[in-house]
């Protein structure tokens, strides 16, 4: 799979998310892409982030 590019915009949207604590399911999704759009690998993010690498997989899917 590719390499997630956010938008600026999106980037700041995330980063509010990534930081609320009332949502940590969310926040960690956001924490997930976040991380994918610097670069890392999905098995970097999976372990950074707490999620499987196919969760990862998942957001991957959903946001290329």
């Amino acid at each position: 799979m590719g390499l997630i590019r956010l938008a600026k915009r999106a980037q700041a949207n995330l980063n509010r998310i990534a930081r609320s604590r009332s949502d940590r399911r969310s926040a960690r999704r956001a924490r997930a892409l976040l991380v994918l759009h610097h670069g890392k690998t999905v098995q970097q993010v999976a372990d950074e982030t707490g999620l499987s690498r196919q969760a990862v997989y998942n957001l991957q899917k959903r946001y290329l």
